[in-house]
């Protein structure tokens, strides 16, 4: 970091928070006007819908709910002991909100 840079931040820690918010945002617009061109992609100012998000990451539909089975469930462990765990675990959660 360099010695104009440090002097630069340590002045902004000075200001109240409201003026630490009008300069993150007067660097922001200068930053967007002056090298938005020079950044290899422009999404943090233009970002993509969820629409092209999930275009580009096409996920397969399910044909056989079967192919989702996986095998990690503790032998020694009933299903009926997970739920007796589970809620033991919100009658504690609740007691501790009181």
């Amino acid at each position: 970091m360099t010695n104009n840079l440090q002097r630069l931040i340590n002045s902004a820690c000075t200001l109240s928070p409201l003026e630490q918010v009008e300069l993150l945002r007067a660097i922001s617009h200068f930053l967007y006007q002056h090298y938005q061109n020079a950044l290899p992609t422009s999404d943090f100012w233009h970002p993509r819908t969820l629409d092209e998000i999930a275009s580009a990451q096409p996920v397969g539909i399910v044909q056989d709910i079967s192919a989702l089975r996986i095998d990690v469930w503790p032998e020694d462990e009933t299903t009926d002991e997970f739920i007796e765990y589970v809620y033991a675990q919100r009658k504690e959660d609740c007691l501790l909100e009181r």
